[in-house]
């Protein structure tokens, strides 16, 4: 009885120190906490947007979020570095026609005309603005904190100065942004890929400085895009990861991964870049660091 009870325990012993050891780890599959969009709450569906003025100083328009129909001021003027400025002003507009105010914001209008979509040529960098081609992009760190829901101190060590705050931005800001957005199609042989609007509402809404909401996440270890991106900086950043790393993501779908990301560096900053193979889908982009220009 006691040899066999003897045995027992050293085979209790072996099975634990086995299973501690021999632990499977998928680093690639891995989703840091809901960088996914299908691990997300569920978005807002956003209409196109109907143009109900435009000149070249101011344009009106209108779109819904859900089933609230929303109506957008924009008026533009330059600042005192000669950037493009827009003032917003968004009403909410009830069944009867009557319009109510909801949002005001200023934001810099970004200029990503030279962004050239190629696979070969690097020798390019998105202009922070007209007059600050050159500009020198300042390493930095999200450090959360709790203030009436969280914000964000963007700091170069934990014990600088803040840089920069972050604070949650209404989803009326990104709805122009997503409403105008035309779905960037990526081709890996004879597969296609999308980076679709719930896909950029995703990533905007988590990680842009300007786009940023807490309800869509805040999580502890955040980065942001460096201040200045844009949509077709990411359609860019989408089409050089999956076309440089097109072994690498053949190679997950033989393999019958459903999910799987790869790494890409543009312009000196590192961006993960996931693609969810049964939905054909570009659902993640987020940079590993952050960083911001001045």
């Amino acid at each position: 009885m006691k040899e066999k009870l003897k045995f027992i325990l050293i085979l209790t012993s072996i099975f634990l120190l086995f299973s501690t050891i021999v632990t499977p780890v998928f680093a690639e599959e891995t989703i840091n906490e809901d960088e996914n969009t299908n691990e997300q709450i569920k978005l807002p569906e956003i209409s196109t947007t109907e143009i109900i003025y435009e000149s070249e100083t101011e344009k009106v328009y209108s779109l819904t979020m859900d089933d609230q129909l929303l109506e957008y001021h924009e008026s533009y003027s330059l600042n005192e570095f000669g950037q493009k400025i827009s003032n917003t002003q968004v009403y909410k507009i009830d069944n009867k026609g009557y319009k109510s105010l909801v949002d005001t914001y200023e934001e810099l209008v970004i200029d990503d005309t030279e962004i050239i979509e190629t696979l070969t040529n690097e020798s390019y960098s998105v202009k922070a603005a007209a007059t600050c081609s050159a500009c020198v992009k300042i390493a930095v760190k999200a450090y959360r904190v709790a203030s009436n829901g969280f914000k964000y101190l963007l700091k170069k060590t934990p014990t600088s100065t803040v840089v920069k705050t972050i604070t949650s931005n209404s989803l009326t800001k990104v709805a122009p942004i997503v409403s105008k957005y035309t779905p960037h199609k990526v081709n890996l042989g004879i597969r296609v890929f999308t980076l679709r609007k719930q896909d950029l509402q995703h990533m905007l809404t988590r990680h842009h400085m300007s786009y940023w909401n807490s309800g869509i996440g805040a999580p502890l270890n955040q980065t942001f895009f460096i201040n200045n991106m844009s949509p077709k900086t990411l359609n860019h950043i989408a089409s050089q990861a999956i076309g440089k790393n097109a072994a690498t993501l053949n190679n997950a779908i033989k393999n019958g991964k459903k999910f799987y990301s790869v790494s890409y560096t543009y312009s000196g900053i590192t961006y993960k870049v996931g693609v969810d193979f049964t939905q054909k889908a570009i659902t993640q982009i987020y940079p590993t660091s952050t960083f911001l220009l001045p």
